[in-house]
């Protein structure tokens, strides 16, 4: 996946960082994962980036995240309300020039963790309206609601 040269960091939470890529109408979501700080960690790191990525296992499981998506919360949420995702693969370098550019953007309480190489998702950016929904449009702001599954209990 060629990541576009005008693109606009959107946010992010605790797992994922959001770039629009308006020239398209889509969104670019990458996974974070937590900084590497000592030798230690990042020997760690790359011995479990050689067995995770080049055994497979680091795409299965975001095509195993994109799967859940697409049987599960499409067909309860509604395929008209809820786009198709596709899976895009990142190298370190683009990794690495999109943090350098992203590094004044991101809040410092974010920086804590690093994009992930390798896995992200491609989504339709619903901040853009259809086409054919223009000529009736009477103000140039569009609102999108995200609707996030999440797990909690109360006791």
């Amino acid at each position: 996946f060629q990541i576009p040269s005008k693109w606009v960091y959107r946010g992010e939470g605790n797992c994922n960082v959001v770039i629009s890529l308006p020239k398209e109408r889509k969104i670019l979501r990458i996974r974070k994962i937590k900084k590497i700080t000592s030798l230690l960690s990042w020997l760690l790191n790359w011995i479990t980036d050689i067995l995770y990525w080049y055994c497979g296992n680091g795409s299965d499981d975001e095509l195993r995240d994109l799967t859940f998506y697409k049987r599960i919360i499409r067909p309860l949420i509604g395929s008209s309300f809820v786009c198709d995702a596709e899976q895009v693969f990142l190298s370190r370098k683009q990794i690495k020039i999109l943090e350098e550019k992203l590094a004044h953007q991101r809040p410092d309480y974010r920086k804590l963790k690093s994009l992930q190489y390798g896995r992200a998702a491609l989504f339709d950016d619903y901040a853009f309206l259809p086409d054919e929904f223009y000529p009736f449009l009477l103000s140039s702001d569009t609102f999108a609601v995200e609707i996030k599954p999440k797990q909690g209990w109360y006791v």
